[in-house]
């Protein structure tokens, strides 16, 4: 079943949001910081859209946007992906597209005119095929350059 996260989810996005971030660039600068993911988790809620995969045993997929007024025209709303993770055993089952329909529904709720999805240069290829079946269109690519050696703090 897919629904909304609450408060109570928290310990288990956490976990899954700490798998996702080690798997980007973003690991080699910056520290996953639960403070801050707290913060972020709660701005989903409230501006934007916080949904999990709950199995009824256990949570096996999380999907997470913001929502905000499109940069070129704020006179409408797009939804921008922050983090979207389906357990490793649970992968294939049809989570990931579950997840992916139900933003649709949110965020048209929430009167989002685009969604805004990310594949990361080391994605599955599933995901970008995904997303094409789904009706996404490839639109940016994004490069990152790392500008300060991070010395991690125990």
């Amino acid at each position: 079943m897919i629904r909304r996260a609450t408060e109570a989810d928290n310990p288990r996005i956490l976990e899954m949001g700490r798998r996702f971030f080690a798997t980007t660039l973003y690991a080699q600068f910056a520290e996953y910081h639960e403070e801050t993911m707290l913060r972020l988790f709660d701005l989903m809620r409230t501006s934007g859209v916080l949904l999990v995969h709950d199995t009824g045993d256990r949570i096996d997929g999380m999907v997470g946007l913001l929502i905000a007024p499109f940069l070129f025209d704020s006179r409408r709303l797009a939804a921008y992906e922050v983090m979207w993770w389906v357990e490793p055993d649970a992968r294939g089952a049809g989570v990931g597209r579950a997840l992916l329909e139900a933003i649709e529904h949110a965020c048209r709720e929430a009167g989002v005119v685009a969604i805004q999805m990310v594949r990361m240069a080391n994605s599955p290829p599933i995901a970008e095929r995904l997303y094409e079946r789904c009706g996404y269109h490839a639109s940016e690519f994004s490069h990152t350059k790392i500008l300060e050696s991070i010395q991690w703090q125990s």
